[in-house]
């Protein structure tokens, strides 16, 4: 009698992804790493280094024409302001009428010194106390040019002239006879004073009976002003006017700047004047309204533009941008001289990899970061050799962030251990936490990808992240601690986030596979309030030829029901409640789009059985 033999129970196999990095969207989607997405919009790596639902943005203020400029300010007395550079007006953020008119529709710059706020937008050069706009070559400082100058002139060369300021002072030794005083300049524009030292040799008091002559520059004084009452001091000053015509423009079409110096010797170096594309200019120490018309540098060929500036160690880093002739980065030194005088050398350094931003420079912790039009690039330097390099941080968001268009207009900051490279609306975020070996050989970072964040310009100031777009809206960007659930929206809308994993064969190609719903799902963070859908993506709906790995939403989408992560007292696993037959290969995408939701994956897990061959 034939007995037949019961059918073998196929063999079931578990795929487990987990320990999640970040995004990978330069590699094909089938040869991702498992612990890397090819698709997760919207997700950040928490303390932890999961992956989570970013938080939103919370709308601040509305202001009429694109915002320019976000500029901090902290008065003498501890009080905090923010100035708002929108459209041709700055703003103090929180009170509705302009406090100036007249900016120029371009990114503004700013930085602290002595107590007062300074803007550069390539037009003006702007001082803010609090409470007065001014600009500053309108009380910029006077130099005395030369001292103890005899009446027919000579005497010492003191200080350099001011570019900012065209008066400028002459300091003279008198003598008993002597009326006619040379300056040390010619073809002046006026003499705005004169004055001699009292018989106290302390007060100086003005002298008004002289004339003068403007082309010779000689000073004739109705009553010779003398001898000085102290032996060895000056006893005559003339306060001189010649200006010299595009001086003041070259600080005042400026567009970035560094403060940098040696021990207390604190200046402010500016550049991005595009007429002097390779110049830059440096004030005199601790003095903002003092540029000397000797303190600049041509650094490299007029070919490549200063972009921007990092510090290194001791040194200030010169990032150009990129050209065939001259190297893209340059080196400067900071040191005293025998009379004990800071000097600057530059120095070249490194060709081929120069800036594509002017406003991607950031220090996410040690490391110096730029933006070039291969991706984001990092400093470092030899052991051996103690040269600078530089090395590829972003391969793994290269493939889409190169192909962005508008790159010189993309803006970036760093806060908390994260830098945020904004373009288009997207942000790019490199994790200083996870840090990897990629495979250009470079040491790189895990990167996260954004969307619908309408960044015109960025600043972070007190640990929060501003962001002001190009419709006048000033945000901010929320945080759970201080919005609660609410942080989950972008100004009351939803955001849109997922995780995918990679479009996965399941360890052979050549079979078709039966996806479980037993011993598959995912094990979710615990939220307050959290739910997220699963899909599955796979390619039974199209043939093996028209697999396409350049998107995942080439192939059909099954969605199951949604799941409620926020019901889940402790992360718990959340299985599947349909399974999916004649599977080739399989990618698994969490997503959540409900406002005021967050959601997190700690684990996705897939179980199947191989069913049969493929044929064709």
């Amino acid at each position: 009698m034939y007995t037949s033999k019961p059918v073998a129970e196929p063999e079931t196999y578990t795929k487990i992804y987990k320990e999640f990095k970040g995004v990978d969207l330069t590699s094909a989607v089938t040869e991702v790493d498992e612990t890397r997405s090819p698709y997760a919009p919207n997700m950040i790596a928490n303390m932890s280094g999961f992956p989570q639902k970013r938080t939103g943005l919370m709308q601040l203020a509305s202001y009429d024409g694109e915002i320019f400029g976000i500029h901090p300010y902290i008065m003498q007395d501890g009080t905090g302001k923010r100035v708002i550079h929108a459209g041709t007006k700055l703003y103090e953020f929180g009170k509705e009428a302009a406090i100036y008119t007249g900016m120029r529709n371009h990114k503004s710059t700013s930085f602290v010194m002595n107590g007062k706020l300074y803007i550069l937008d390539g037009e003006h050069y702007l001082s803010y106390d609090g409470t007065t706009v001014a600009s500053v070559e309108a009380s910029a400082y006077v130099p005395t040019t030369a001292i103890a100058m005899a009446p027919n002139g000579g005497g010492t060369d003191y200080e350099p002239i001011n570019l900012l300021q065209p008066q400028r002072t002459n300091s003279y030794a008198g003598t008993e006879g002597d009326k006619v005083y040379q300056l040390d300049a010619q073809n002046i524009d006026s003499v705005v004073k004169c004055e001699k030292l009292a018989a106290d040799g302390v007060t100086w008091t003005g002298i008004t009976a002289f004339t003068y002559d403007k082309a010779s520059g000689k000073v004739t004084f109705t009553t010779a002003p003398g001898k000085s009452p102290v032996t060895g001091d000056d006893n005559v000053k003339i306060t001189f006017s010649k200006n010299v015509a595009g001086y003041a423009d070259r600080i005042k079409q400026c567009t970035i700047n560094v403060l940098y110096g040696i021990g207390n010797d604190h200046r402010i170096f500016v550049s991005g004047n595009p007429g002097y594309r390779n110049y830059d200019w440096y004030s005199w120490s601790g003095r903002a309204d003092y540029f000397p018309d000797i303190g600049y540098s041509v650094v490299g060929s007029e070919t490549g533009a200063i972009m921007g500036y990092l510090k290194q160690y001791d040194d200030l880093v010169i990032i150009k941008k990129p050209n065939d002739q001259d190297a893209s980065i340059f080196m400067r030194s900071a040191s005293l001289d025998d009379k004990n005088q800071a000097k600057f050398i530059t120095r070249q350094g490194l060709a081929g990899v120069g800036a594509a931003s002017m406003y991607c420079f950031g220090t996410l912790n040690d490391d110096n970061l730029f933006l070039t039009p291969g991706g984001v690039f990092g400093l470092d330097t030899s052991y051996a050799t103690q040269q600078k390099t530089t090395q590829l941080r972003s391969y793994y968001v290269n493939a889409q962030l190169t192909k962005e268009p508008g790159l010189e207009e993309s803006v970036a900051c760093v806060l908390n251990g994260f830098y945020y490279l904004f373009v288009n609306g997207h942000v790019y975020v490199a994790d200083s936490k996870q840090k990897n070996t990629n495979p250009s050989k470079s040491f790189g970072y895990e990167w996260y990808y954004w969307t619908d964040i309408p960044a015109a310009c960025v600043r972070t100031d007190g640990g929060i992240l501003y962001v002001g777009s190009k419709d006048g809206k000033l945000y901010r960007l929320k945080t759970e601690t201080e919005d609660g659930m609410q942080a989950y929206s972008d100004s009351g809308a939803p955001i849109y986030a997922a995780w995918a994993t990679k479009m996965d064969d399941l360890s052979d190609a050549s079979m078709y596979k039966t996806v479980l719903k037993q011993g598959t799902g995912t094990l979710p963070m615990r939220f307050a309030a959290s739910s997220g859908d699963i899909w599955f993506v796979t390619d039974v709906k199209k043939a093996v030829k028209a697999f396409s790995m350049s998107t995942v939403f080439d192939f059909g989408m099954v969605d199951f029901n949604d799941i409620n992560f926020g019901s889940l007292e402790n992360p718990s696993f959340v299985p599947v409640r349909r399974k999916e037959k004649k599977v080739r290969m399989l990618q698994t995408i969490i997503d959540n789009n409900v406002v005021n939701q967050s959601f997190g994956i700690f684990q996705i897990q897939v179980a199947y059985q191989k069913q049969k061959y493929i044929k064709r």
